[in-house]
């Protein structure tokens, strides 16, 4: 697998990511010095940096044997201490909500109330939908606005011909722009 992108804007202004070598990095918003938050341990990756309403903890993806096991971590950026919050999760989303968002590694997309004091699930989260595109299994065709609007590719759709639509709860579909 190469570099996977991703990226997390925190609170604080700094802009982290990831590099080839999959660690995390850090860069102040306004620009300058690139400084090593935390190292990704030996065999394994961190990719898909994702903010929290905290400045000291985020959420990451931990890859193994060339992302074939993906786990969803807490990353504390100060102490580099991680603990696993779910397996099998390619990446994920917090929404202001309270609410956490993954996609799981066979595409499904699983949604839990989080408590952001303890990182934690306050209940097991429940899947509300199947079928995300993950490109070359490892990256979810999603994306997550703040305010819970969700756009996302359907597997086997890549490389054909995609239409933007609104899906209600009832999974009834209505184009937006059929051009």
């Amino acid at each position: 697998v190469g570099v996977l992108a991703g990226g997390a804007w925190l609170r604080d202004d700094r802009i982290l990511f990831t590099n080839g070598f999959f660690h995390v990095l850090s860069v102040p918003a306004a620009g300058g010095e690139v400084t090593t938050i935390a190292r990704a341990p030996t065999g394994a990756g961190m990719v898909f940096p994702t903010a929290l309403p905290r400045s000291d903890v985020i959420l990451a993806t931990m890859c193994g044997n060339n992302c074939a096991q993906m786990t969803l971590v807490t990353l504390n950026l100060k102490t580099q201490a991680q603990d696993t919050l779910l397996s099998n999760a390619a990446r994920a989303w917090y929404l202001p909500t309270g609410h956490l968002v993954v996609v799981q590694q066979d595409g499904s997309v699983r949604v839990g109330r989080f408590d952001v004091d303890r990182l934690r699930f306050t209940e097991p989260p429940s899947t509300v939908f199947a079928g995300v595109q993950l490109e070359l299994g490892t990256t979810p065709e999603l994306s997550i606005a703040d305010d819970g609007t969700l756009v996302y590719l359907a597997a086997n759709q890549a490389g054909s011909d995609a239409t933007v639509a609104r899906v209600d709860h009832n999974g009834a579909a209505r184009t937006l722009d059929p051009d």
